[in-house]
């Protein structure tokens, strides 16, 4: 997978509670005649991407689905004054895993990520 790809899906997978807080107010406020905005489609798009890399890694390594949601802070709040590495080392301790395959995960969930996205049409590699 590319950089870039990689990149994006970071930050939209870190973004996940708030788009989801986004989410729930543009709906909330919305009626039946409004226009849909572009950036709740996008939004909208990213959120089912990454649910549905959530939804396979449970289906197939739990443990690595586990990792998915600690790291990117998809169920809580991640800690800010905690580094990355840091965060790294607390979870390779916790869920028993070495930090080259922590490191081996995030990469693998990063390209799953790029391909659902892509599938889900916001994003575009070409």
């Amino acid at each position: 997978m590319d950089i870039e790809g990689r990149r994006i899906a970071n930050r939209e997978a870190r973004a996940y509670r708030e788009s989801l807080a986004y989410i729930r107010g543009f709906e909330e406020g919305l009626d039946e005649t409004a226009p849909i905005a572009g950036r709740y489609l996008e939004k909208r798009r990213w959120i089912w991407a990454i649910e549905k890399v959530r939804s396979k890694l449970e289906l197939y390594a739990p443990n690595k689905a586990q990792f998915f949601c600690r790291y990117f802070g998809l169920d809580r709040p991640l800690n800010r004054r905690e580094s990355e590495r840091a965060r790294l080392l607390r979870l390779s301790s916790e869920l028993y895993v070495g930090e080259s395959t922590l490191y081996k995960w995030r990469e693998q969930i990063l390209d799953e990520l790029v391909l659902a996205a892509t599938q889900a049409g916001v994003y575009h590699p070409f």
